[in-house]
């Protein structure tokens, strides 16, 4: 690759991750206006109701609730520093959202490092197995494996077969007798 496309194409990748960064603080700053509008009434005189003000704004009452959710957990009861807001920022709402929901001061430390080093599908399975032992309830794993299998096993032989096929399975053919003694 030439040197000005490794200029461009590193100088894009920076200003993604800024561009993604700022969308994140927004949608923080956009959770702490929503909280003062409905916890101070002052959607009183636009709207009917907090729901009606929503409304006239285009914005969906239960992603306003997780910004609601969010800005009010991590900015208000956890007070986090501005600099993890600015890494946090790069999460997505339904990530923070189901954190925000168990987090607390004495699990920080680790629902933090989940948020920003494991994949959204890890990072998941590391709430819900937290917030399970939390509840001084065991985790078990297999159930989501032991679901899909009754899943699999009540579609019918042509559902089966287009599961199969869209996850990449194959058989095989077990080589005949000729073939294995040639290929020894």
């Amino acid at each position: 690759m030439d040197v000005d496309k490794v200029n461009a194409t590193e100088a894009h990748w920076v200003a993604l991750n800024e561009s993604r960064r700022q969308y994140g603080l927004l949608r923080f700053e956009m959770g702490l206006h929503l909280l003062a509008v409905k916890e101070g009434n002052l959607w009183e005189g636009k709207a009917e109701s907090f729901s009606r003000y929503l409304e006239q704004l285009h914005i969906n009452d239960s992603g306003a609730r997780q910004y609601m959710r969010v800005a009010n957990k991590f900015f208000l009861e956890l007070e986090i520093s501005e600099d993890m807001r600015a890494e946090l920022a790069l999460v997505g709402m339904s990530q923070l959202d189901r954190a925000a929901k168990m987090i607390t001061k004495d699990n920080q430390v680790d629902v933090v490092f989940a948020l920003l080093t494991l994949s959204a599908r890890d990072c998941d399975l590391f709430l819900m197995e937290m917030a399970t032992l939390e509840r001084g309830e065991e985790f078990n794993h297999s159930s989501d494996v032991t679901k899909a299998l009754s899943n699999f096993r009540q579609l019918a032989d042509d559902q089966r077969i287009e599961f199969l096929t869209r996850i990449g399975y194959t058989t095989r053919k077990p080589a005949t007798t000729e073939k294995r003694l040639t290929t020894k």
